[in-house]
């Protein structure tokens, strides 16, 4: 015998065996041969269903659980087997998550969380088969919950569950009178059978070919006695187990405090729900402050239940009457008394001030006092953008970042004392602008200090029929000759070879695309001889880009920024040596390899392991883990020197490896070029 950790592979594995019940089975699996494309032959072994087993004896061995035990826990695995459809109620939350579907497009509706609070949210799952409509909605969970709750708790009232017994005991009787029928079938058989028996005990030896018929005729009489013993078990078995008709009348009174009770759990809700209602339909609704709930019942009834959506906190209506009808005459300073003395509060349930009380002017358009006038040669943001044909947004944004004088009256209306030399500092920034010049992008040649054949970056793109942004990336890589304007313009140095060079690129884009980590060196023009870049360190040193890094960020490594941003390393002997030192030692702290940094002894003592160790057991990513350690999946430790440890418990495991497998199932896209080599 070997003894290992209980592991959920183990317990279900113990679950489905029946020799753990005392049964004795033979032909559970198959052997099956197909022939792959490439001609070899796969062997496989799989499961065959309970019917089609060959050999099944129970009570062949005393067992840890009875035959009956082992056939209901089947059904109850196959019910929370969600691969083939099952829905089986979960922990989280909401109450009718796998049972919900959208009514505009007919996918289910799937749960999510967002916000700091983690508020559930269910949203339309169409998109993953490109069948969302315009009409599918999202919804909060709370608002279709409370919904069909409230329903459910109206619907189990003491008539409802009288009627429901009434209804029961009529469906008892016919089954007691289909199991008095069955007894007497039975009986009849016997009856046959044993008078058959008589017969053929009573026949002379001599007379074989009576004797031969009397024996067919008892076996037949036995198949009968047989199949209506079948019959009267399978009867009894389909009599449904009831409770006392009182038990459930006091159920029925005492159903809301049971439900609202903070012992309930959510997925004791959730059983009680789907024990009377089959589905839930979320319809499309032309208001959007509505939304339309279809409730289907296991009977086939149906109920449809109109709510209102959840607006958010939202401004109390006292509060807006009050600044509607004062904040044409009072300042935001004067709302503020007014609205404390009447002792108003905001959506969120804070005391107003100058803030709140702006917005509630911007929300429902609610205009300020202008009761003082512009000083003279003053103007406001609509007049100045007009003036200079600009947007609102622009005048508003060079106020804000003080490019220009202005100041706020009591209204907070902005004020810009106007004058020649403001207008002329206006009209001159808009001139050097790329994004306030009306003329269009690409239209302004390079005017200051212009050399013989050069162009602007649109100006290039234009001509060669692309994009700015492939022209752009090819300044990026340094392969025009261009500069940097006095007035921060990109200008490029044109002629026929350039051009000639740029069509070459657009026709083979396949000499952009990296082949590998490293495989772009830093420009010839920006580096020495000696010097190479931090991927091409990382493939001399056999360790990933991220430990060079590191030894860059700690002072390890001296390294330098080229005119492309791009890390240059000084590199010789010497360098590499000392850096070959320090990944080595056993407990480097940099990201060298899996688990370099052990973890302290007494984190080791309680039997956890750190995420590297885990992420090279099962050849997953570390961020994968640190994922699942985020959305609380993974219960985790952290240590007094910082480092996380995961206790190596059954549930981590499984859910490591459940996490293993789907990492390995995901296939990396292709990534594909434009025409101007950007990926």
């Amino acid at each position: 015998m070997r003894w290992g950790k209980l592991t959920h592979g183990r317990v279900l594995g113990l679950l489905t065996n029946p020799a753990y019940a005392g049964t004795y089975a033979y032909g559970r699996h198959r052997t099956q041969r197909t022939v792959r494309p490439d001609g070899t032959v796969a062997t496989t072994n799989p499961r065959v269903p309970r019917a089609d087993w060959r050999i099944v004896l129970p009570g062949h061995h005393q067992g840890y659980i009875t035959w009956q035990q082992f056939l209901d826990i089947e059904a109850k695995l196959t019910a929370n087997c969600t691969h083939t459809g099952a829905r089986p109620p979960r922990e989280g939350e909401p109450l009718c998550q796998g049972i919900i579907s959208c009514g505009s497009c007919g996918c289910r509706i799937g749960t999510r969380y967002q916000g700091t609070f983690h508020r559930a949210y269910y949203d339309c799952m169409g998109h993953r088969d490109a069948a969302r409509t315009t009409s599918c909605r999202s919804i909060a969970a709370s608002i279709v919950d409370t919904a069909v709750a409230g329903l459910l708790l109206a619907t189990l009232t003491t008539e409802q569950i009288t009627l429901a017994l009434d209804a029961a005991e009529q469906v008892t009787a016919r089954h007691t009178r289909a199991h008095h029928a069955a007894e007497l079938a039975v009986e009849r058989a016997r009856y046959e059978s044993d008078r058959a028996e008589r017969a053929f005990a009573m026949v002379e030896p001599e007379n074989r070919l009576v004797a031969r018929t009397l024996e067919s005729r008892w076996e037949t009489k036995l198949a009968a006695l047989i199949e209506a013993e079948a019959a009267l078990v399978a009867t009894r078995d389909a009599r449904p187990p009831l409770p006392g008709r009182a038990e459930l009348e006091k159920l029925a009174a005492d159903l809301p405090r049971l439900w609202d009770a903070p012992s309930t759990s959510a997925k004791d809700r959730k059983r009680l729900m789907r024990t009377l209602i089959s589905d839930i339909t979320v319809l499309p609704d032309d208001e959007s402050g509505q939304a339309r709930i279809g409730v289907r019942w296991h009977t086939g009834a149906t109920d449809l239940i109109t709510t209102q959506r959840s607006q958010g906190p939202r401004t109390p209506a006292a509060a807006v009457e009050l600044i509607t009808r004062l904040g044409p005459v009072l300042t935001d300073e004067e709302l503020v008394t007014e609205l404390a003395t009447a002792r108003l509060l905001t959506g969120h349930r804070h005391p107003f001030d100058v803030k709140a009380v702006r917005w509630a002017r911007h929300a429902y358009q609610i205009p300020a006092p202008r009761t003082v006038p512009f000083h003279d040669g003053e103007i406001g943001i609509d007049d100045m953008a007009r003036i200079l044909a600009v947007s609102y947004g622009a005048a508003y944004y060079w106020i804000t970042h003080q490019r220009l004088p202005a100041r706020q009256d009591r209204s907070g209306r902005w004020c810009i004392p106007w004058t020649p030399e403001t207008e002329a500092d206006c009209r001159r920034r808009i001139a050097r602008s790329g994004h306030l010049n009306p003329a269009g992008p690409g239209s302004r040649t390079i005017t200051d200090a212009a050399r013989s054949g050069e162009i602007s970056v649109q100006d290039a793109a234009r001509r060669l029929g692309i994009h700015d942004y492939d022209v752009y990336y090819w300044i990026r890589i340094q392969r025009p000759p261009s500069r940097r304007t006095d007035t921060g313009r990109t200008a490029i140095a044109w002629n026929d070879a350039v051009e000639a060079d740029c069509r070459d690129w657009l026709a083979h884009p396949e000499q952009f695309q990296r082949t590998g980590t490293g495989s772009r060196p830093p420009p010839a023009t920006t580096r020495q001889e000696s010097e190479l870049s931090i991927q091409q360190a990382a493939i001399r040193l056999d360790v990933l880009p991220a430990a060079v890094a590191y030894q860059i960020r700690a002072g390890r490594l001296p390294a330098r920024h080229g005119p492309t941003g791009r890390v240059i390393i000084p590199w010789n002997d010497q360098v590499e040596s000392e850096l070959r030192t320090q990944l080595e030692q056993p407990k480097h702290p940099g990201p060298t390899g899996p688990g370099s940094h052990p973890l302290p002894e007494t984190t080791l003592a309680r039997g956890d392991l750190s995420i590297q160790q885990i992420a090279t057991q099962l050849n997953i990513r570390p961020g994968a883990l640190y994922y699942s350690i985020a959305c609380r999946r993974l219960d985790a430790h952290r240590a007094h020197d910082g480092r996380l440890s995961i206790p190596w418990t059954s549930d981590n495991e499984a859910v490591c490896r459940q996490l293993a497998v789907q990492t390995r199932a995901h296939i990396p896209q292709t990534q594909t070029i434009t025409a101007g080599g950007a990926v």
